[in-house]
C-alpha cells in the first residue's frame, strides 16, 4: 500500500517542481511588461525564500495537528494562489504581494513530504522523490516557452496554477491510502520530541560545516535556475524565447542525475556522491568560462544541473550517519534553515550585478559558492572521518 502511496507523492512533487523555473524563464519578457528593473527578480525570490524560512520552522506544528496530507494539500493551494494571483499582475508590487503566499506554500511542501519519506521509506526514494521535481521544474519552462509565443508570460503562470490545484484534488482523493499508511496527527508527536535547536548545536561539533555546505548548494543552485534565463538573453545573444525554454536543461540535468542517483548510490558513499556532483558543476562552469558560444552555454547548464543532482539528498542523508539519529531531525531542520537563507541572500546579491549590465559575470559568481561548498564538505569529512569512510 505504501508503493501505491508513493506514486501520489511523487506525482505531487512533479507539481511542486513546475513553478520552480518559471520565474528565470519569464523573467526577461515579465520586467518589461512590468516596468520592473532586471534585479527585481532577485527581489521576488528573496521575498519566497523568506516565507519559505518562516514555513519551514511552522510546518511541523501542521504536520502534528492535521498530518501530512492534509498539510501538504494547503500548501500547495497556497502555491496554486500565488501563481494565480500573479498572473494577473500588472505592477511589480503586485507580483511581490503574490511571492508570499507562494513561498510559504512551497516551504511548507518541501518540509511536509521530506520527512514523511525519511520516516516511511529508504534512502533511494527520496533521491527519486527530488528526481520529480526536477521533472516538473523542467517542464515549467518550456510552458512558458509555450505561453510567450501564444498569450504571454501571464498565460504560463494561470496554467501552472491550475495545474497546482489539480494537485491539491488528487490528494484529497487519495485519502484512503494516507490513512492506511498511517498519517495521523498523533503520528508526529514522537517524532516531534527532539533535542532543543539550542542545546544540538552547542553538543554537535562541525554541525556549522553541514549547515554551511547547505547554504552553499542553495544559494548557487538558486542563483543558477533564477538568472541562467537573463544570462542566456543578455550575454549569450539568445532570444527571451528560445532562453525560456532553454531553462529547462538545468534542470532536466537534475532529473537525470537524481534518477541515476537512486541506482549509483548503492554503489558510492555519500561523500563520493557529493564529490561526483561538484566535479560535475566544476566542469559545467568551466565550459561557460571557457567557451563564448551558445551551444557551450546549454552544455554547460546541463553539466551544472547534472552536478547538482545528487548534493541535496546526500546532505540529509548524511545526517544521521554523522551526528547521530538522535539530533537528526532537528539538525536537518536547522539545514534546510541554513539552506533557505542562502536562497534568501545570494540571488538578490547577483540581481545587483545583473542590474549594472554585468550578467556575464554568473559562472564565477556560482563558481565562488561551489568552492566554498567544497571546501566545507572536505572540512566536514576530515572532522568525522572515521564515520564517513568510503
Amino acid at each position: 500500500m505504501l508503493y501505491f502511496l508513493l506514486v501520489i507523492i511523487y506525482a505531487s512533487y512533479i507539481g511542486v517542481g513546475l513553478p520552480n523555473g518559471i520565474l528565470s524563464a519569464a523573467w526577461p519578457t515579465m520586467h518589461e511588461s512590468l516596468g520592473a528593473a532586471l534585479s527585481g527578480a532577485g527581489t521576488v525570490s528573496m521575498l519566497m525564500s523568506a516565507c519559505t524560512i518562516a514555513a519551514s520552522v511552522g510546518t511541523p506544528f501542521f504536520l502534528r495537528r492535521i498530518g501530512t496530507k492534509n498539510t501538504a494539500a494547503l500548501c500547495i493551494a497556497l502555491t496554486a494562489f500565488g501563481l494565480l494571483g500573479t498572473s494577473f499582475c500588472r505592477s511589480f508590487f503586485a507580483v511581490c504581494l503574490c511571492a508570499v503566499p507562494y513561498g510559504l506554500g512551497a516551504g511548507g511542501i518541501d518540509v511536509a513530504l521530506n520527512d514523511f519519506l525519511a520516516w516511511h521509506y529508504k534512502s533511494r526514494y527520496l533521491a527519486w522523490m527530488h528526481c520529480m521535481w526536477g521533472l516538473g521544474a523542467s517542464v515549467g519552462p518550456y510552458i512558458v516557452a509555450y505561453a510567450l509565443e501564444t498569450g504571454g508570460w501571464t498565460l504560463g503562470y494561470r496554467c501552472i496554477g491550475l495545474l497546482q490545484l489539480a494537485v491539491v484534488a488528487m490528494l484529497f482523493m487519495s485519502t484512503p491510502l494516507w490513512k492506511r499508511a498511517g498519517d495521523l496527527p498523533a503520528a508526529s508527536e514522537k517524532k516531534a520530541a527532539g533535542q532543543s535547536t539550542r542545546s544540538v548545536l552547542r553538543s554537535t561539533p562541525g554541525a556549522g560545516l553541514i549547515i554551511g555546505m547547505f547554504f552553499c548548494y542553495c544559494a548557487l543552485e538558486k542563483t543558477a535556475s533564477l538568472w541562467c534565463g537573463s544570462y542566456l538573453v543578455y550575454s549569450r545573444g539568445f532570444t527571451a524565447e528560445k532562453a525560456a525554454a532553454f531553462v529547462s536543461l538545468f534542470f532536466l540535468g537534475i532529473t537525470a542525475g537524481r534518477a541515476l542517483s537512486g541506482f549509483v548510490s548503492v554503489l558510492f558513499s555519500d561523500k563520493q556522491m557529493v564529490r561526483l556532483g561538484s566535479g560535475a558543476l566544476v566542469c559545467g562552469l568551466l565550459v561557460l568560462l571557457a567557451v563564448q558560444t551558445q551551444t557551450a552555454a546549454l552544455v554547460g547548464f546541463f553539466l551544472i544541473g547534472l552536478g547538482c543532482s545528487p548534493i541535496y539528498p546526500c546532505i540529509i542523508h548524511m545526517t544521521p550517519a554523522l551526528f547521530g539519529a538522535e539530533k537528526a531531525q532537528t539538525l536537518i531542520g536547522i539545514e534546510l534553515a541554513g539552506a533557505y537563507v542562502g536562497s534568501l541572500s545570494m540571488p538578490p546579491l547577483f540581481g545587483l550585478l545583473a542590474n549594472a549590465g554585468k550578467t556575464s559575470l554568473l559562472p564565477a559568481h556560482i563558481l565562488a559558492l561551489t568552492l566554498g561548498m567544497i571546501v566545507l564538505h572536505e572540512l566536514l569529512h576530515r572532522r568525522y572521518a572515521a564515520r564517513c569512510e568510503d
